[in-house]
């Protein structure tokens, strides 16, 4: 490789470590960062010639309470 892409590749690189940290407080847009990382991996191993490694979608937080409109409405009955 010439020294031109290796510095893309490496900028490449870069930026697919910010946007596996960005996932993690993406909030509502967690599957689009996740699917951006994603094509940025298998765009990083295309040219460097490799299969590519991609990064599961981050898990839901389970177990949180979620107060709903209507259980106001219910505690009253």
């Amino acid at each position: 490789m010439n020294e031109d892409l290796q510095k893309k590749l490496s900028s490449l690189a870069s930026l697919i470590k910010t946007q596996r940290h960005c996932m993690e407080d993406a909030g509502s847009a967690v599957d689009y960062m996740h699917g951006m990382a994603n094509g940025m991996i298998l765009a990083h191993s295309i040219f460097c010639d490799e299969s590519p490694k991609y990064i599961s979608r981050p898990r839901r937080p389970y177990g949180r309470v979620v107060r709903h409109k209507n259980a106001k409405s219910k505690k009253g009955k």
